[in-house]
């Protein structure tokens, strides 16, 4: 499923991404309610860099997080190497290791370890 570009703006996961890598922090409860606006049209990269971004600003939102992993957990065969290890990073990080999509992440990097940079493989291991 192709997501089409939003015509108004940058996409929420890409600005929510800007704000957790030193951005304008100030419009970041705009960029987290504009998050479950879209949700339903996320792709899997954008899942991965909304919950990087969530892990590196920490913020902890149970009920985004649900929502977010439900939606990752359905898409998780769009996940390439990068966005499995980059949500792998962010669940470790917020200590979230105990949960269904963590277990299914584990389970889809195996096929795929032979597409990671060494970053990526630090990503699963540090996880």
């Amino acid at each position: 499923m192709q997501r089409q570009k939003r015509e108004e703006g940058v996409p929420s996961a890409v600005a929510l991404q800007r704000a957790a890598r030193g951005g304008d922090r100030g419009e970041l409860l705009d960029k987290l309610a504009q998050v479950w606006v879209d949700l339903p049209q996320y792709r899997a990269a954008d899942l991965a860099n909304i919950a990087w971004a969530l892990a590196k600003l920490v913020v902890h939102d149970a009920p985004l997080t649900d929502a977010i992993a439900a939606a990752s957990i359905a898409l998780l065969t769009d996940f390439r190497a990068s966005d499995l290890s980059k949500s792998a990073w962010a669940l470790a990080r917020r200590l979230l290791k105990d949960c269904p999509l963590f277990d299914a992440i584990a389970a889809a990097a195996i096929p795929t370890i032979d597409q990671c940079t060494t970053p990526e493989i630090s990503s699963f291991l540090w996880a």
